[in-house]
């Protein structure tokens, strides 16, 4: 037989059908169970880590219907909240020593803010002894809201 016959009876190259992407290899249903296992520790770490959290959330939410009467208890539980949040986030000696500017100082470098030293949290320098206005109680709980939910 000569080579020209040869290659008259050779047939094309037929490449195999592509993988299909459904049912997953078993890598993919390890790494789907990992995601979900991580993702449920994550939220439970999250909700469960940080229970004081939602107490003072709570706590500074109930407040607000004490602000129309009686505007200067609510600043004083304010500052009672918010010293006894940084007194579990932080070191506990060093944030009971702190008064004043020092401790509105601290208050902002907690939760990256300026509220505190320049804004309606001054109010906090001398509470619970001071007395408050009603639009700035209602200017510091609103600031200690957002405090408590920044600070970490």
């Amino acid at each position: 037989m000569a080579s020209s016959d040869l290659l008259n009876n050779l047939h094309d190259i037929h490449t195999p059908p592509p993988v299909p992407w459904w049912p997953l290899a078993p890598g993919w249903w390890i790494a789907a169970g990992l995601v979900v296992v991580l993702g449920a520790l994550l939220w439970w770490w999250l909700h469960r880590a940080a229970p004081w959290r939602k107490q003072a959330l709570n706590e500074l939410q109930q407040l607000e219907t004490m602000l129309a009467t009686e505007p200067g208890v609510a600043v004083a539980s304010v500052s009672v909240i918010v010293r006894r949040v940084a007194l579990t986030v932080r070191d506990p000696v060093t944030v009971a020593a702190l008064t004043g500017d020092a401790w509105l100082e601290f208050l902002d470098d907690a939760a990256n803010m300026q509220e505190f030293t320049q804004g309606a949290g001054r109010a906090l320098a001398s509470a619970p002894d001071a007395r408050a206005e009603t639009a700035d109680a209602a200017a510091l709980l609103q600031l200690a809201q957002r405090w408590v939910r920044n600070v970490s």
